[in-house]
């Protein structure tokens, strides 16, 4: 059975989960261990519990626990509440198994595969800050043959519009996105939040040449201030003075003067700015040398039903023998206005270890 992404549950819900993601992101969350949407009379809200909690009136009740848990202890319930009650338990999707736990009748189903998609993020990024590590989704759309762009690299729109809307909520909730130089060439986006509600993320653009820079920074994504671009060491030197917008902080990454720039040295430089959680939004080369790297927690690959026969791929890996030796991923999978997003991470735990537009 495929669940269905609906926007009457986006309405519905995606005001409280940026009010969740907002007091994550505040000190007063790690003295919390329990967070909490409801369901009232008046729509969903979000609350932290405490004396305010209302009583009355509430349909249903997702309680959140905040540090992890695979169970939740009805005594951190508040005591009078009659309403449904539900449990999401990010231990539990951390482990690759189900979630939600009914603790008293169930959570609607659009309401429940809404919260599914978006609240791993939330939580994902939430205990990254705590273990002070970087939470990373990436995401991509493509063709049933599994292009992402025809072979000149035009490549708007191969996914719908509850799609684009999708990747603007992922832009939402991480503090940065992060997207590769030949992107930025191609697509010139500019990397904010437009078609929801929230906060722009830091715009990150990864360029080991600086060579953007050099062509004069003329992009929409170096518009405003807050952009970063991490090139290597030798690039930044190599830089004029007058080498860069303003606008634009430039950070030089350690490593060797030839290929990619180097997983941990991104992440190291991503913390220092107090970056937990980033949303990989492109382009397939970028996306594909973080995947290579472990460096991906959750992959968000949307399919749209088209077939271009020829283009760019979306993944570039090294090569393999045998179908053993591929990367085995744990999926689920969602219906977004009739095209699919598969969800996939790796089998072992988030976190763990060596596990976009």
């Amino acid at each position: 059975m495929v669940c269905r992404v609906v926007e009457s549950a986006a309405h519905a819900l995606w005001s409280p989960i940026l009010e969740l993601r907002r007091f994550l992101r505040s000190p007063n969350a790690e003295e919390a261990f329990v967070a909490y949407l409801l369901q009232g009379e008046q729509g969903w809200s979000f609350s932290t519990g405490g004396r305010d909690f209302p009583d009355e009136g509430l349909e249903h009740v997702v309680a959140l626990p905040l540090d992890g848990s695979r169970e939740l202890d009805s005594g951190h319930l508040p005591s009078k509440l009659r309403a449904g009650v539900s449990a999401y338990l990010h231990g539990r999707f951390r482990e690759g198994e189900e979630p939600f736990a009914p603790l008293r009748g169930e959570l609607p189903s659009a309401c429940r595969t809404f919260l599914r998609v978006y609240l791993p993020i939330v939580l994902g990024g939430f205990h990254a800050r705590l273990e002070s590590r970087l939470f990373v989704t990436a995401h991509l759309a493509q063709t049933l043959d599994g292009r992402i762009a025809c072979h000149n690299g035009h490549s708007q729109w191969i996914s719908n519009q509850a799609n684009l809307h999708h990747a603007h909520r992922l832009r939402a909730l991480h503090d940065g996105v992060i997207v590769g130089g030949q992107t930025v060439r191609n697509d010139d986006p500019e990397l904010t939040v437009r078609h929801v509600e929230g906060d722009h993320p830091r715009r990150i653009v990864l360029n080991a040449s600086a060579s953007l820079l050099g062509a004069g920074g003329d992009y929409k994504v170096f518009a405003g201030h807050g952009s970063l671009v991490l090139c290597r060491e030798s690039a930044f030197r190599a830089l004029p003075s007058n080498g860069k917008p303003s606008s634009v902080d430039v950070v030089p990454i350690p490593g060797p003067d030839q290929g990619l720039l180097g997983r941990e040295a991104i992440t190291e430089a991503l913390v220092q700015r107090g970056i937990r959680s980033a949303f990989l939004e492109g382009g397939g080369r970028t996306l594909s040398g973080f995947l290579d790297q472990g460096a991906i927690d959750l992959l968000h690959v949307h399919v749209a039903p088209v077939i271009l026969g020829s283009g760019i791929h979306g993944f570039s890996l090294p090569r393999v023998n045998t179908i053993q030796a591929g990367r085995h991923l744990k999926m689920e999978h969602f219906a977004f206005d009739g095209e699919l997003l598969f969800e996939c991470r790796d089998r072992q735990p988030e976190g763990s270890g060596s596990a976009s537009r």
